[in-house]
């Protein structure tokens, strides 16, 4: 038997190179060295390579965990912010708006969630703009859950038959609200995704 470290003859009944002083065993394939770290402790060895003892290099595992857990967080902080962007830009769900706040009586939502439309004289009855009060408190309730500033409200109470159809854009939301008043037709309107 020779000793892995430095070469020299070992006794088949050694546990220990005695020119080097290096830990060995036998087994069935020949020369092993899987002492631990205890063992060699007991042995009185103060100083084994780290190969020797047969364990592997904790800092280069440590590395490769940073290394992975690094990846990992990237990959996530992506993925949140690409499904944050993809809500912003695909806008507003009028589907949920809907059945929070309206009544089909006064209200309709197209089927692929594209607009939501709010009348709050769905039967046209002369000079009864306001013949559901409720479908205006859905209004002040839809534009403040979609953040809209509280002067589009204001711009909508005190539009006229005169001024016609009204819109404003709000591209930060990809929506545009559109209106329209007439004192026998009520107050109409329509929130609609921009793309």
């Amino acid at each position: 038997m020779v000793c892995p470290k430095c070469g020299a003859s070992i006794d088949d009944d050694s546990n220990f190179c005695s020119a080097c002083g290096t830990p060995v065993s036998m087994g069935q394939d020949g020369l092993k060295n899987d002492f631990s770290q205890q063992e060699i402790a007991e042995a009185g060895i103060s100083s084994v390579p780290v190969e020797i003892i047969g364990h592997s290099k904790p800092q280069a595992t440590k590395s490769r965990s940073k290394k992975a857990l690094f990846i990992v967080v990237i990959a996530l902080v992506v993925i949140i912010v690409g499904v944050v962007l993809f809500q912003i830009n695909k806008g507003p769900n009028f589907k949920k708006l809907y059945d929070e706040y309206c009544r089909s009586i006064w209200s309709d939502i197209g089927s692929d969630g594209s607009y939501l439309s709010i009348d709050t004289n769905p039967f046209d009855e002369d000079d009864n703009g306001l013949a559901y009060p409720d479908a205006y408190n859905a209004i002040k309730k839809i534009n403040a859950a979609l953040n809209l500033p509280e002067s589009l409200i204001n711009d909508m109470g005190t539009t006229t038959s005169a001024d016609g159809k009204q819109s404003e854009s709000f591209d930060k939301i990809n929506v545009i609200v559109t209106w329209k008043y007439h004192p026998d037709k009520g107050l109409e309107v329509t929130y609609k995704k921009l793309k």
